[in-house]
């Protein structure tokens, strides 16, 4: 089981001659499959994954984090781990049915409803049944309504992520990782950002294997803005700031 969550090991290299630090979250994942401890919320323990950069290589042991696409809460959460250790942030997602839930479930952070994008327009927002699936993607609207029930299509407006920050972290903290699950849509959010004035240490991105021309659009604007590819596991690619992390490893 664990060999097919993970393509590789991650390595961060110190030198081309240097010896090469070595991330063992294969191991440690082992451990927690190996007792059946549920240590993880996240759909397949990404939360460890991000707490081992966190605490292993970037020595954060308390932060704060932007999750755009949270959804739930708790369930499928990425972020709900580092909650429960004290950390906050800002979580985004455009189902408007979680707002309730999240303000109970999660008080100390700012839950937004809202659709990220690069630029400011009116989008239609395709939601389906179960509540997980929602997208303004018209791509997925037409592989998902093969599989999920389209319950609804609705209007809003988007807004960049420098406008949310500029909003909403009014005392500049430092992002220390920062989540993106928008089916598709991710690179226009990460090209929403101010990339080169806000750097988070770490950037978590859903991979989609269906769209390859997206993802590797997303992979070169990435390393165009000095971000290093850590590693992919399961769905999701790991990419950490090339700058810091050439600073740590010296």
């Amino acid at each position: 089981m664990i060999k097919k969550l993970f393509r590789h090991n991650t390595y961060l290299r110190q030198s081309s001659t240097g010896t090469g630090i070595k991330l063992s979250i294969l191991d440690k994942l082992k451990r927690v499959f190996k007792t059946g401890g549920k240590l993880y919320f996240s759909q397949t323990g990404e939360d460890q994954i991000i707490n081992y950069y966190m605490e292993e290589v970037f020595k954060v042991k308390t932060g704060f984090y932007v999750d755009i696409g949270c959804y739930h809460p708790v369930q499928l959460s990425n972020t709900y781990f580092f909650y429960l250790k004290g950390w906050n942030g800002i979580c985004i997602d455009l189902n408007t049915n979680l707002k309730d839930i999240w303000n109970k479930k999660r008080p100390n952070d700012i839950f937004l409803n809202e659709v990220i994008s690069d630029s400011n327009e009116e989008v239609e927002i395709y939601h389906f049944e179960p509540q997980a699936v929602t997208t303004i993607d018209k791509h997925f609207l037409e592989e998902w309504s093969k599989h999920y029930t389209h319950v609804e299509t609705r209007k809003t407006k988007t807004k960049r992520l420098d406008q949310i920050l500029e909003e909403h972290n009014k005392n500049n903290k430092p992002i220390d990782f920062m989540t993106i699950d928008v089916e598709g849509h991710e690179l226009n959010v990460l090209q929403s950002l101010s990339i080169n004035q806000i750097r988070p240490k770490l950037i978590i991105t859903e991979s989609h294997d269906s769209k390859p021309e997206a993802k590797n659009k997303l992979y070169d604007f990435l390393a165009e803005n000095n971000f290093r590819l850590l590693g992919e596991i399961t769905v999701n690619s790991y990419w950490g700031d090339n700058e810091l992390l050439s600073q740590i490893t010296k």
